[in-house]
């Protein structure tokens, strides 16, 4: 039964994110991302569970990755996925934390500084592998 002023989409939304915290819990987390990638998306404050779910689901794909790049059948393509997965997760993050209130502001928060960790770990096992996907300050600025 719809309470009023709710659309059916709230409803589907919240059944989404069931089934994704469905695959979360499997360690399925590249599932749960794009399952919720399925939402209404209006584009308003409902939005911020499925956008804040989103950027930590993607922070634990990221994480997966960067711990087995080194067994993978390609290291070096593992590896920029996983930076790319991080981006992402600080997108989502960084959008849910724009207009919380206190407390899921400040969870949000924390979890955009465990992704800004986990992308200095990404920088170090860059400089590790011998991949230069970075600019340095110097070249930046002559590109500008």
């Amino acid at each position: 039964m719809l309470t009023e002023g709710m659309s059916t989409d709230v409803f589907d939304d919240r059944a989404l994110m069931r089934s994704a915290d469905e695959e979360a819990a499997r360690g399925q987390y590249k599932d749960a991302y794009n399952l919720l990638g399925r939402g209404s998306w209006r584009g308003a404050a409902e939005d911020q569970d499925l956008r804040y779910r989103r950027g930590r689901y993607a922070y634990e794909v990221a994480h997966e990755r960067l711990d087995e790049f080194r067994d993978s059948a390609s290291p070096k393509l593992t590896l920029i996925k996983a930076g790319c997965w991080l981006a992402r997760s600080e997108a989502y993050l960084s959008s849910a934390a724009e207009g919380a209130d206190g407390a899921t502001r400040r969870k949000a928060e924390d979890d955009i500084e465990r992704t800004k960790q986990e992308q200095d770990r990404f920088r170090e096992l860059c400089d590790e592998f011998g991949e230069n996907l970075f600019l340095s300050r110097s070249e930046k600025l002559n590109d500008d």
